[in-house]
């Protein structure tokens, strides 16, 4: 962090073989030796930290022992998820569900942010749910115009700025005639692209809102036939508007 003159490490873990875990957790004991005080460690663990991070009664107590002793011994503490129990799951009529998705901090890097709040998103396209860990931050978002490389292939772009453009200006003197077209145009451009994309954007928005109710509701309860396949649409439909968006960040490279 530049401007405050302040480093910390960050670790991310992913363990997909369960007969890995063990060795895993020798593997970040050791790693601390490397990390600055402040560290974060965070990602797909495949273990749970507490039994209450599983919705059944199948747990391997050994493993969870060993987990909970490693981060004890690593002297760091969980960020506590908000909103959902869960960040994994089977999708089965009678589901299995876990938290194996973690991140946990220690206490020094708590102290360089001490105000963080940690949430579930929606899994959309992955029996994972991603995390969203935000901290006390104010972001400054440029709201000018930005001219985006892939909509001169979209349909409506050139008569949109055509017309724009060809609109009289009243004066005489050529630099400010010049000024008036490209902020008209623009303007134009801004209206034609909320037309043109704003429908896909509240589209992921509602689809993102029901996705994460169904997740919340099958934390406490079993889901009825139909709303299992309604989550299946839902993440089959986030795929395709997924690729849709990578086509045209593609076509603005």
């Amino acid at each position: 962090m530049l401007a405050e003159n302040i480093e910390w490490s960050i670790t991310g873990a992913s363990v997909h073989r369960e007969t890995m875990r063990t060795i895993f957790m020798q593997e970040i004991t050791d790693l601390k030796q490397h990390m600055l005080p402040a560290w974060l460690l965070l990602g797909d663990f495949n273990l749970i930290y507490r039994a209450q991070d599983k919705n059944n009664e199948r747990i391997i107590l050994t493993l969870l022992n060993n987990f909970k002793s490693t981060i004890d011994n690593l002297i760091m503490a969980p960020i506590e998820l908000k909103g959902k129990k869960c960040t994994w799951c089977n999708d089965q009529q009678t589901p299995t569900m876990t938290k194996i998705d973690h991140i946990f901090a220690s206490a020094e890097w708590l102290d360089i942010f001490p105000r963080t709040d940690l949430h579930a998103l929606a899994s959309l396209g992955s029996d994972h749910c991603p995390l969203l860990l935000q901290g006390d931050v104010v972001f400054y978002f440029y709201k000018g115009f930005r001219f985006q490389a892939f909509w001169t292939s979209c349909p409506g772009f050139s008569e949109t700025v055509q017309e724009a453009w060809s609109k009289p200006v009243n004066t005489q003197d050529a630099i400010l005639r010049v000024h008036v077209k490209l902020l008209r145009t623009a303007e134009a451009l801004k209206k034609w692209r909320r037309r043109q994309f704003s429908g896909w954007r509240i589209s992921w928005e509602i689809l993102n809102i029901v996705l994460s109710n169904l997740e919340r509701a099958q934390e406490a309860r079993i889901l009825t036939p139909d709303e299992l396949e309604f989550k299946q649409y839902l993440k089959i439909k986030a795929l395709g508007i997924a690729a849709m968006q990578k086509a045209r960040a593609r076509q603005h490279s």
